[in-house]
């Protein structure tokens, strides 16, 4: 809630710069105005918590289809944009039963190329690949110039897996995530895993190592937190 607020008071100060610009106003009534972004805490499943999902049973084809695309952003770190337009064409077989995902991440643009790991491959060939087009049944091409009707249908399935998404939570007892957690549990589980950071940060697509780091200073944080908890029994 903090995040929001300091948001659009970003957005007065951009306002009020303009209108002084413009002689609307004789001075910027913000100015000396400061905000902080709150440092925020992301939320992640741990290796039993996801292999608690992992088990639960979906109790419809939505369900099923929110699983699936929540552990395929859990096995690859994938925003939801990468996932619900990723198509055959950027999947690559070295020619065995391996699979490389070359692509461009559709917030930033990065380009990655990562292998796919064996669960991740068993869930696309569940949904038809190495088939033509999109591989999840979510993204239907509407008219090349009209990239808005593209990014409602993105935001309207990504409001609907999410709250697929809570049920299923509920259903397992575990505190109610969207889909966005799944990048997060991706990064926290690889760091529990012993991957390297600059690994997870490649992996991730981020173009600063800082941006990776957060995460092992959360783990690091939980660690701390759990030495205060043992203190408290002596």
């Amino acid at each position: 809630f903090h995040n929001s607020c300091v948001s659009v008071s970003y957005t007065h100060l951009d306002v009020y710069k303009r209108q002084v610009e413009e002689g609307l106003l004789k001075e910027n009534p913000a100015i000396g105005m400061k905000n902080k972004r709150e440092s925020k805490i992301p939320r992640y499943l741990s290796l039993e918590e996801f292999s608690t999902l992992n088990e639960y049973k979906p109790q419809s084809d939505t369900e099923e289809l929110a699983k699936d695309l929540y552990c395929f952003g859990v096995y690859t770190g994938l925003r939801f944009s990468d996932v619900f337009y990723l198509d055959h064409s950027k999947i690559k077989s070295d020619g065995t039963d391996s699979y490389r995902l070359h692509m461009k991440e559709v917030k930033t643009g990065n380009k990655i190329s990562n292998k796919l790991s064996l669960p991740a491959v068993l869930i696309l060939k569940k949904y038809g690949f190495p088939k033509e087009g999109v591989i999840f049944p979510l993204y239907h091409p509407t008219n090349p110039e009209n990239k808005n009707m593209d990014d409602q249908q993105k935001e309207k399935w990504n409001a609907y897996i999410n709250k697929e998404m809570y049920k299923i939570f509920e259903n397992v007892g575990l505190r109610k995530m969207g889909f966005h957690t799944s990048r997060h549990t991706h990064a926290c589980i690889s760091l529990d895993l012993g991957i390297p950071i600059t690994t997870i940060s490649a992996s991730l697509g981020h173009s600063k190592l800082a941006m990776t780091e957060h995460y092992a200073k959360v783990k690091n944080k939980q660690m701390d937190e759990a030495a205060d908890k043992w203190s408290k029994i002596g």
